[in-house]
């Protein structure tokens, strides 16, 4: 299961599934449903995405797979791309807080989101040929794009993992923290911050980094820049910019 909580601005979302978050069809699919949440609660601005226990998700559920014929797998592999996708795309940042391990569909989760923070001794890597298949998904996309492709290839194609401290020199992670108390701190002094800010102008945000095409970028930035300016925030935080004093963002 996910436990969710919602307070300040800030939701939390926990995957509690023994043994190490193994993602299965119904995690995904629940996680989809908490997306709903947040989206029909209308006041977070930052989502904070961690696992209970010792790792943040340990990879997908390989007893599950062996169930399903290849047809349900394909099928499932098509599910889980949307509900991540949709995660990549989300209108609020999304951080990952990474302990003990995210391997296979933990680390595929983990890269669907905005910021990734880890421990230093915590393990990344998508490990699937060690079983004879592949990441389903979207791993092979996404690291690609974090880490280039020669090391992506290098990585999917050994199984081999890389610690939070390489994760960090590499790009794959924003930063990574000598203990799991320092990284949660850091995120939620992080959170904090970004919790002090305007709604309007977080959305906006993330509706342009959602967009990978140049034009689409420009016309969407332009748009939403045109518009939030309008808005009662914005005359805030001009108002509070001028008179030297800080904004209170509603």
């Amino acid at each position: 299961m996910i436990n969710m909580t919602i307070n300040d601005k800030r939701c939390t979302l926990t995957l509690d599934r023994p043994k190490a978050n193994a993602l299965s069809a119904e995690l995904v699919a629940q996680l989809g449903e908490k997306l709903d949440t947040v989206e029909a609660d209308g006041t977070v601005k930052v989502v904070l995405l961690q696992g209970e226990g010792r790792f943040f998700s340990a990879g997908a559920d390989i007893k599950e797979f062996a169930l399903r014929s290849a047809e349900e797998l394909e099928q499932q592999s098509r599910d889980t791309h949307a509900v991540f996708n949709r995660l990549e795309h989300f209108n609020v940042p999304v951080i990952a807080l990474i302990k003990g391990a995210a391997l296979g569909g933990g680390l595929e989760l983990a890269m669907s989101c905005h910021i990734r923070l880890s421990t230093v001794d915590a393990q990344l890597g998508l490990p699937e040929i060690n079983l004879g298949v592949m990441p389903g998904y979207s791993g092979i996309r996404r690291l690609k794009s974090h880490v280039g492709t020669a090391k992506a290839l290098e990585m999917a194609l050994t199984g081999q993992a890389v610690s939070g401290a390489e994760a960090e020199v590499m790009g794959l992670v924003t930063k990574a923290f000598p203990t799991e108390d320092d990284m949660v701190r850091y995120a939620e002094q992080l959170s904090s911050t970004i919790q002090g800010y305007s709604l309007d102008s977080i959305q906006g945000i993330m509706a342009v980094s959602a967009e990978t095409e140049a034009e689409k970028s420009d016309d969407t930035e332009a748009r939403l820049f045109g518009r939030i300016f309008d808005t009662d925030n914005a005359k805030e935080g001009v108002q509070a910019f001028i008179a030297k004093r800080r904004p209170d963002f509603k």
